[in-house]
Parts: C-alpha cells; structure tokens; sequence
C-alpha cells in the first residue's frame, strides 16, 4: 500500500522539480568574445600582409637611361611563404568571426568553426617558431623571449579552443530558447 500526500506541495515548490541546473552561459560567452577578438586580430594581420606583398611586387632597381632609378612590378618577388601565411590568417579570421558570431547565436556549427579557428591560430602562432629554429638555429628556441612570444600568441587560441569544446558549452549551446 502506497502513501498518498494528503495536501499539496507547498507554493513555489513544484513537485518533482529535480532536473538538470540551468546552464551557465560563461564559458559559451568569454569563447564568443575571445573568438570575435582573434578573428579581428587575424583580419588585421592579413590585410597587414596583403600590403606588405603589394610593397614586394616591386622589382629591383633598374637604372634608366636619364639616370633615374625605377622599379618595375613584378609578381616573381612574391614570397610564397608570406603568401600562405596571409591566406592562413585570412582564413583564420574568417572561421573566427564566423563561429563567434553563429556562437552567439548558440549555434553548434558556430562551436566547431571557433575551434577549427582556435586549431589553425594555434598553429600559425607555433609553426614559424618551429621552422625558423629548424633553419637557423635551434638554440633560438631556448631564448626567453622567443619562448614568451610563442606563449603569448600561443595562449589566447588555446584558451579559445578549450572554452569552445567543453562540456558547459555544449550545454549552453542546447539550451537555446526556441522560437
């Protein structure tokens, strides 16, 4: 024989009302905002490497007949390196601006672009480091101040990327307010 409860719950107090606590949208937030700030940041170093390979195109100087020096445009002075670096930041900031916004609008597509941003940050921030030690000098490396930049351009993708992949956002994600 069950027990029935001969009066109701008291105000305020739904009966059975033990579900999940209502997600925090902090980690989802301080992503959102870290995500718009890199793809700024990277917006701003590509369209600073667009201009410094537009001020490359410029040939040698040739000297002409009158005794002037003048250069000519010449697309063989591009680095090709600098290239891939400006198209990476370029794609950088697009997948960081992107994701931040549709972020915002908890949307799932928006968590896996800011951490597919985070990923190719994290990568321009480490790999010239990595190349320029490989042919140079390794010992370049154990210098305080390389190893501080890299930190520097190395923590706020990694931040980035950790904040948009955790479990909370998920869940802040899920529990958008449906229209």
């Amino acid at each position: 024989m069950s027990f029935q409860q001969p009066y109701p719950a008291p105000p305020g107090f739904a009966p059975h009302a033990y579900g999940p606590p209502p997600a925090s949208g902090a980690t989802g937030i301080i992503a959102t905002l870290l995500a718009l700030a890199g793809g700024l940041m990277n917006g701003g170093l590509a369209i600073a490497g667009v201009v410094s390979i537009t001020q490359t195109w410029q040939g040698p100087l040739t000297m002409q007949p009158d005794g002037n020096f003048q250069t000519e445009p010449s697309i063989a002075h591009i680095d090709g390196v600098e290239a891939a670096w400006c198209a990476g930041t370029g794609i950088t900031a697009l997948l960081l601006l992107l994701g931040g916004i549709l972020l915002l609008l908890r949307s799932p597509v928006g968590r896996v672009l800011v951490a597919s941003g985070s990923v190719l940050a994290l990568l321009l921030a480490v790999l010239p480091f990595l190349f320029s030690a490989m042919l140079l000098d390794s010992a370049m490396l154990a210098d305080s101040s390389i190893l501080l930049l890299l930190g520097i351009g190395g923590f706020f993708p990694f931040l980035t990327l950790v904040l948009a992949c955790i479990p909370p956002t998920g869940r802040w994600i899920a529990t958008r307010p449906r229209r």
